[in-house]
């Protein structure tokens, strides 16, 4: 009983190193050694290279043969689509986004909030020749734009103040 809850303890620690490793991916890091993968995971280099085999052998990852460094596979890009055409947020938010500019024939954007960030989550663009938008999962500070200071307005002080 004692070595199947190791077993299983195992296997879900293995599974958040695995996750943590795609995590590192973003934005701005789009590619990284597995050097890099390594001190941002806090990781051996062995078990990262374990774990890079891993998620590249399943899709998740793909490795440049010449430079050998990493970036997201299909398999990130295929679940992503997925998430993004089915989410809750967006069936919930879109007809409401999609009236908004019926009304007003501006872009309406809706953001997400991480950490001190928003990060644009939908769109909807306006049919006007001038326009504003930003790029799908673009980030941007909270205190920078009305649809932060939302946010900020709803935090509690000692976090906004950071």
């Amino acid at each position: 009983m004692k070595e199947q809850k190791r077993k299983k303890e195992d296997g879900t620690s293995a599974l958040k190193k695995g996750l943590g490793v795609l995590s590192c991916f973003s934005w701005t890091k789009t590619q990284m050694s597995l050097t890099e993968i390594a001190r941002e995971q806090g990781l051996p280099l062995p078990t990262a290279a374990r774990l890079t085999r891993a998620l590249e052998e399943e899709g998740f990852l793909e490795r440049d043969k010449k430079t050998k460094v990493f970036q997201l596979g299909f398999k990130c890009y295929l679940l992503g689509s997925i998430a993004k055409k089915t989410g809750f947020l967006r069936t919930i938010a879109l007809p409401h986004m999609e009236e908004l500019r019926k009304l007003f024939n501006e872009t309406v954007n809706l953001y997400v909030r991480e950490g001190d960030w928003r990060i644009c989550y939908e769109q909807v663009e306006s049919s006007l020749n001038l326009k504003r938008s930003a790029r799908l999962g673009a980030r941007f500070p909270l205190w920078a734009g009305a649809s932060g200071r939302c946010f900020m307005a709803f935090m509690e002080k000692e976090d906004v103040d950071r």
